[in-house]
């Protein structure tokens, strides 16, 4: 019982560590999902294509505690003009550990021929870490209580 809410805050995205890299591309915005129910409270984190950057943390910072990251893999553009667009798995490795997430439900990481990098090698940097890693296959659901 009780009233539901989804409260939406958009975070600044980041898609290039480089800063002339990044003014090109243009500003983005990942978003940080609050969803209650009464007494029940989930929040939700998806990164968009962008990196840990100072603001992002900054802006973490002021939310409170994450239940759920949803950052973009797959390490698009390391070998363009305009280099690194999307994390590698060390990159979302820092975000799931800086986020201190429960769950972490990557996405954006085999669906095209862009993504140079597979989903295993995150895998294998999750082994024994504090967050449940979940990734889901076309086609399935997962749901979080």
């Amino acid at each position: 019982t009780g009233t539901a809410s989804i409260t939406i805050t958009a975070i600044p995205a980041h898609h290039s560590r480089n800063e002339k890299i990044d003014s090109i591309l243009g500003a983005g915005n990942g978003y940080w999902i609050e969803f209650n129910k009464g007494d029940w409270k989930k929040t939700l984190y998806w990164t968009g294509d962008s990196f840990l950057t100072k603001e992002t943390i900054h802006s973490m910072n002021t939310l409170g505690d994450l239940d759920i990251l949803v950052p973009h893999l797959g390490n698009v553009g390391v070998n363009g003009a305009l280099g690194q667009l999307s994390m590698n798995a060390k990159d979302v490795l820092e975000y799931s550990l800086f986020s201190k997430a429960k769950n972490v439900l990557p996405i954006h990481h085999s669906t095209y021929d862009l993504y140079l990098e597979p989903i295993s090698e995150f895998q294998i940097l999750s082994k024994h870490k504090s967050y449940n890693l979940d990734i889901l296959k076309e086609g399935e659901s997962i749901v979080y209580k």
